[in-house]
């Protein structure tokens, strides 16, 4: 079990003002989009509808693996990556992360 290499992951909540097209679907993988970084998104809003889906907006989860990158960001400016350089969801206000 010494063997195991490290792989950093970032899970990022972000909470939309108004519902994002995800194409009717609630989860999907992401890749392709940079050459070391893939990851998974979820509408949170279908899939833990218990806890969200009484939100006014949509609650979208990201979760990013081999995301070094990403740890030395602070909140914002990963929000700016994932909605302007990766270009994974529309653009849209979000309210808090």
């Amino acid at each position: 079990m010494n063997n195991f290499d490290k792989v950093d992951v970032l899970a990022v909540r972000l909470w939309f003002d108004s519902y994002v097209n995800m194409d009717n679907c609630d989860s999907n993988v992401i890749a392709g989009f940079d050459e070391n970084i893939a990851g998974t998104f979820f509408n949170l809003n279908k899939l833990q509808a218990d806890e969200y889906g009484d939100e006014q907006g949509q609650v979208v989860e990201v979760d990013l693996y081999n995301a070094g990158y990403f740890m030395s960001l602070n909140s914002n400016a990963i929000v700016e990556e994932l909605q302007y350089r990766y270009d994974l969801m529309p653009i849209y206000t979000v309210l808090h992360t």
